[in-house]
This record gives C-alpha cells, sequence and structure tokens, in this order.
C-alpha cells in the first residue's frame, strides 16, 4: 500500500523541513505500522492517516524548529509511547543520537519492532521509568535535548526531563493551548530544577486547526540531587520556609511565563 503523505509533506513544507525521498519511504512504513498495531495495543486516538500525519507526525517535528538542534546531539524521549517525537526526529535528522524511554512493556516491543522495520539500528530504546533513569550515571545530565508529547503534567514533565539534560542543554515539551497557565503554575519548580523558560508561544499545527506550543527550558544550574522525586511527590510544588510538604499541593499558582 503506497499513501501519498501529502498532509505530513505541505505541513513540513510550513514549518520550513524538506522531506527527502528516504525520509518520505521511512515516514509511510511508519504510518503503516502505527495504524496496523493500533488496532492490537491502542498506541493512539487517532484512528486514520491523515490524523496521525497531522496530530503525530507533524506535532513530533516542532521540536527541529523550536530551538537549535545541534548535528550529532544526544536527544532522549521521555515517555516515547509509539515513537513520538524521538522517531519523526530521527527520520528528519539522522544524526542526532536518540535514546528512547518508555515504561510500558508492550509499547517497548513495538518501538524494538519498530527500529528494525525502519533501518534504524542506532535508536537506543530502555524499558524504564524516567525518575529512575534521572539518578543513573549515563543518563543524568547527560542528554543535549530531552523532548516529550507526554500528556502527564507540565511539572511532573518537567521534574523528568531535566534532570536528563546536561548544563546548556534545553528541554523541548509539546503541550496545549494551557500552556502559559501552566508555566504560571509551575515556575517555582522549574527554576528549582534548574531551568529556565526561553518561548512558550502558541502557534496552530500547520495542516490542522490544533493549537500547539513547543515550550522551550534551557537548563542554566545543575538540577539538585533530590530530584526528580517520585511517587505523589513528582511534579508537586515546593514547600516555602515554614510551610510542611502538604501545603505546596494546595496552593494557587503564581509567577509569570518569561517566554514569548
Amino acid at each position: 500500500m503506497t499513501l501519498p503523505l501529502t498532509r505530513l509533506q505541505s505541513g513540513a513544507a510550513l514549518l520550513g523541513i524538506t522531506l527527502s525521498p528516504d525520509a518520505l519511504d521511512r515516514f509511510e512504513r511508519l504510518l503503516q505500522e502505527v495504524l496496523s498495531w493500533n488496532e492490537r495495543l491502542n498506541l493512539t486516538a487517532a484512528a486514520s492517516a491523515d490524523q496521525v500525519e497531522g496530530l503525530h507526525f507533524l506535532d513530533s517535528l516542532l521540536p527541529l524548529v523550536a530551538c537549535a538542534v545541534p548535528p550529532g546531539c544526544r536527544v532522549v524521549d521521555v515517555g516515547s509511547g509509539a515513537g513520538f517525537p524521538g522517531v519523526p526526529m530521527k527520520i528528519v535528522r539522522p544524526d542526532l543520537r536518540v535514546v528512547l524511554v518508555e515504561a510500558s512493556r508492550r509499547r517497548v516491543a513495538f518501538l524494538e519492532y519498530l527500529r528494525g522495520a525502519l533501518d534504524l539500528p542506532d535508536v537506543e530504546i530502555r524499558w524504564a521509568r524516567a525518575e529512575v533513569l534521572g539518578h543513573e550515571a549515563g543518563f543524568r545530565e547527560s542528554f543535549s535535548l530531552a523532548v516529550s508529547r507526554a500528556a502527564a503534567p507540565l511539572g511532573a514533565t518537567c521534574e523528568l526531563c531535566l534532570p536528563l539534560v546536561e548544563l546548556g542543554g534545553a528541554a523541548v515539551l509539546l503541550r496545549g493551548p494551557k500552556v502559559t497557565e501552566e508555566v504560571t503554575a509551575d515556575g517555582r519548580l522549574l527554576e528549582a530544577l534548574g531551568g529556565a523558560v526561553v518561548s512558550c508561544a502558541l502557534r496552530t499545527l500547520p495542516t490542522t486547526d490544533r493549537q500547539r506550543a513547543a515550550l522551550v527550558l534551557r537548563k542554566q544550574r545543575p538540577t539538585p540531587p533530590e530530584f526528580p522525586r517520585s511517587g505523589r511527590r513528582l511534579g508537586t510544588d515546593l514547600p516555602r520556609k515554614g510551610e510542611g510538604p502538604a501545603a505546596a499541593l494546595n496552593r494557587p499558582p503564581e509567577g509569570p511565563c518569561d517566554g514569548s
């Protein structure tokens, strides 16, 4: 079956990305595999080729235009799921050294199959929880770029990603239309993790009506050793001086979003 990928091609062009014939071949195979495996594993709510192209493939390309991604840099995709955004990024930028981190064993099995089907042998796949890897040598503060499309609250996603990013590196988190409110609510935690907001501007995802933001965070200071936390504490705000740990859970949000 040949799939034209017209939405992907036109949307990528609007993002300033030109897809090579080799990349289009891999995207076609990726689309076929996602649609086939989705019937068994419920990989994504997108049920049609158009939806996968627009809502997953194009969305996954946003990190490549949100900030400068150095040649050959090491990239970790946290909560990769069906391989988004890490696999599309690798297809477009074969020079990237991509590590896919996923906690579900069934989805890891899909990713391992996908690595062979797309002939991407240098993609590393780790069946693990990011809050554990964030404390391991070789992963903690070892990546130039962390990316995530995970649907978890922003605070939790930041706490999983930023400990993996090296000093001076970046995290690009793909979020929805409430990104400014999310950053406002979690500003103290972002600062405590060593991160700073570079940009959080909304844009309409090309060829769709979906509002998306690539939230770019710069790693300005080393992450303190207690992060990432685990369990119910993951992503929660920090207690102020004189407060007990539970007080931060119910405090109203404060602080501006410094992005543009």
